[in-house]
């Protein structure tokens, strides 16, 4: 329904949501601090609560990133674009850092 005169302002979705972005980053770190520290936090390093307060969280972490990812994935997904693009776009992305780790632990 419009009314007369009243004209709708549409605001574009922003292209990057950055608070996701950085929220992914810290259960990222609660991964690597549980890796890190060994045995989630109970040996070692981990029992240092204050050098490594997300050791703890890293089974959490690793939920919450993939959580979020997928949601960033979908977000950044542009309905007109063809899906072999997304895709094309996302393997390039990806695909470099997997072949640097692989060469890395090949030959390393």
């Amino acid at each position: 329904m419009s009314l007369p005169g009243i004209r709708a302002v549409v605001t574009p979705l922003p292209k990057r949501l950055d608070s996701l972005t950085s929220l992914r980053f810290f259960a990222a770190f609660a991964v690597f601090t549980t890796h890190f520290t060994g045995s989630g936090g109970k040996t070692g390093l981990g029992r240092a609560p204050l050098i490594f307060p997300y050791a703890q969280f890293g089974g959490n972490g690793v939920s919450l990133f993939f959580v979020l990812s997928g949601f960033l994935m979908t977000w950044v997904f542009k309905p007109n674009e063809h899906p072999g693009a997304f895709y094309w776009r996302r393997v390039g992305r990806i695909w470099p850092a997997h072949l640097v780790a692989l060469l890395l632990g090949t030959y390393a």
